[in-house]
């Protein structure tokens, strides 16, 4: 049934958006210098108890089976196509350092950024920064 096949599509987007959310919220916890990790170093974070909100957010993230990290590759796949993405006013991008992507999370509006948005709630991001999240829990495409 196309009804069932879009109620599912659906439930998946926004597991992922969710997921995204999460990870932005969490990034300063992992990454609170700002000066980018690469995929592999972002994996053996998450298998340290202390992250276990890291694990499960990139377990959903990336939609590998249960409790199972994706390898470093597909991890970088995935932020490569999210790469840009804008959620509460940040985004990932990524440098190579000598031959590595490095992932970092920015302030999207340091870049021209957006005019602002209306009806939002504030979200912890970054080093003491505070960026804005849609309540309505929609992202906002670069």
């Amino acid at each position: 049934d196309p009804g069932d096949t879009r109620q599912a599509l659906a439930e998946r987007c926004d597991t992922q958006a969710n997921a995204l959310r999460a990870l932005f919220y969490l990034w300063p916890t992992i990454d609170p210098d700002g000066k980018g990790l690469t995929a592999a170093e972002i994996l053996r974070i998450a298998n340290v108890p202390e992250h276990a909100s890291i694990r499960e957010t990139l377990v959903e993230l990336c939609d590998t089976p249960a409790d199972e990290l994706p390898t470093p590759k597909s991890l970088g796949k995935r932020f490569g196509k999210l790469a840009g993405t804008v959620v509460a006013g940040h985004h990932l991008t990524c440098r190579d350092v000598h031959g590595t992507n490095t992932w970092r999370l920015v302030d999207a509006r340091s870049k021209g950024g957006f005019g602002g948005l209306s009806g939002v709630a504030d979200l912890p991001v970054g080093n003491g920064i505070v960026g804005q999240d849609n309540i309505g829990g929609a992202i906002d495409d670069a």
